[in-house]
């Protein structure tokens, strides 16, 4: 049953009573300012020009309430007025709510009072479609930072900086390492001490430790190799296990897969290599070597044929271009010993000095 509440009415059963109390109806509902409260309510008012007020008060008169009900609320009118309510053991302010970030920006910021972020040493994390998108750690824990979805997704290392989408995405323990851009460093479990930069640089990388890898693709199948240096797209590309190699120049060493002490300079240089302790600088010079060894080509396309030869020095453009079985040769020149195959010992110094010499140990000067 509902029931109408008439305040004259009230008044009058007051005024007979000489009561200090009214006592609503135990079930139903009253209205103030509506014929048809709501049946959820006990006391429904409504009215559009007027508000509901409740009891004002000092604060001593507050404290001097005896026994008051867990949930009384009163607007105190001194001592920071405001809005308090009995929280059962205690009267407690209403605070407003702080204004949040707005999410089409903020103005009349303070950089000493406002910010985003933590104040533990708990890290901060941003999310993207609730995947891990950002981490900024505190700096005497971890002490990581990643942007990037999913970088340094699984980490439990330290000192690690991730860039880019999934850069660093696999780390477990590895520390010290430096990953920018998309899939660097991906695989990446344990290894140390790794600098990535560029599109799954050091992709393969697993435990590997102290390599330098600047290039799309650089070092990208470099699983346990220590200590390489590759700067440019794919530039020792297929390299797994091998250590202390050099390569500077847009797939340089592309090749090598478990060689040491190489040192490529220019664009493919050592591209096929497949062995020790050769230096190659200059475009494509000892582009085709597989399998010889202790080298030294420094010229455009020097030393450019050679397959297996081993302990050659050609110095100048196309010296020693053609050779591929030939040892213990030296050239220094534009095209000296060019079309050497396979002459071991000789010695030419001098633009196109034996420069169609095939045979062994000659001298030229």
């Amino acid at each position: 049953m509902k029931y109408i509440l008439l305040l004259p009415t009230i008044g009058i059963f007051v005024n007979i009573c000489g009561a200090q109390t009214n006592i609503f109806p135990s079930s139903g509902a009253a209205g103030i300012g509506t014929t048809t409260p709501n049946a959820s309510s006990l006391l429904e008012m409504m009215s559009t020009s007027k508000g509901i007020l409740i009891p004002r008060m000092t604060k001593a008169q507050r404290d001097a309430i005896v026994s008051p009900a867990t949930g009384l609320m009163i607007f105190q009118t001194n001592n920071t007025p405001g809005f308090y309510y009995y929280s059962g053991t205690a009267w407690t302010a209403v605070s407003p709510k702080s204004k949040g970030w707005s999410l089409t920006g903020n103005a009349g910021t303070d950089s000493s009072l406002n910010f985003i972020g933590t104040t533990d040493t708990k890290p901060l994390i941003f999310r993207v479609n609730n995947q891990q998108s950002g981490l900024l750690d505190y700096a005497d824990a971890q002490a990581n930072t990643a942007f990037g979805n999913r970088a340094l997704f699984f980490n439990k290392g330290s000192g690690n900086s991730g860039f880019g989408f999934q850069a660093l995405y696999s780390n477990n323990s590895g520390d010290s390492n430096v990953s920018i851009g998309r899939n660097s460093l991906y695989n990446n479990f344990s290894g140390n001490a790794n600098t990535a930069i560029g599109n799954e640089a050091l992709f393969s990388n697993q435990v590997g430790r102290g390599n330098t890898a600047v290039g799309v693709s650089s070092l990208s199948s470099n699983s346990s190799g220590y200590s390489n240096v590759a700067v440019g797209a794919a530039a020792l590309f297929i390299n797994s296990t091998g250590k202390n190699n050099v390569a500077v120049g847009d797939s340089a060493l592309y090749n090598e897969y478990s060689m040491n002490g190489n040192t490529a300079v220019g664009s493919k240089a050592l591209y096929s290599n497949v062995s020790d302790g050769n230096t190659a600088i200059g475009y494509q010079s000892i582009y085709l070597n597989t399998l010889g060894y202790s080298n030294t080509a420094v010229g455009y396309q020097s030393l450019y044929s050679n397959w297996q030869g081993h302990n050659n020095t050609a110095v100048g453009h196309a010296a020693l271009r053609n050779s591929y079985l030939g040892n213990f040769n030296a050239a220094v020149g534009d095209q000296t010993l060019a079309q050497n195959s396979n002459g071991n010992g000789n010695t030419a110094m001098g633009s196109y000095a034996l420069a169609a010499n095939n045979a062994s140990y000659n001298s030229a000067f």
